[in-house]
């Protein structure tokens, strides 16, 4: 059981290294056009994400070894990312301020949720 847990993780880790790759080299592509801009929503979009869901990941580290764990933290994320990605076309650049207010609220959303959800589990 250790080593197809041990295969698994590595193929997802893989395949996670793998998409920060090709996503890098697209974002590259896309920011060296001619006449591109800088795509300060897009950054302020990854650096949010990285700081909420790296806070949740670090302070849930207990419930890592979980299957379910992952599923609902890859959800939440999907979720994360689609909606603030819906707001930042709705509200243009001045989104920037509410998703700063924001960022302290949903980090103890994520926790308390994935928290609640992963005791009812134990």
């Amino acid at each position: 059981m250790k080593k197809t847990t041990a295969s698994l993780r590595d193929w997802l880790l893989y395949l996670g290294t793998g998409l920060l790759i090709a996503g890098s080299a697209v974002a590259y592509g896309m920011l060296s056009a001619p006449g591109s801009k800088f795509p300060l929503g897009t950054v302020w979009l990854v650096v949010l994400t990285l700081i909420v869901f790296g806070y949740a990941a670090k302070g849930l580290r207990r419930f890592w070894h979980r299957a379910r764990f992952w599923a609902l933290f890859g959800g939440l994320l999907g979720l994360h990312v689609l909606l603030l990605r819906f707001v930042m076309v709705v509200m243009g650049s001045h989104y920037l301020l509410l998703t700063s207010l924001l960022a302290g609220p949903e980090v103890l959303v994520v926790c308390g949720f994935l928290d609640l959800a992963m005791r009812k589990d134990a």
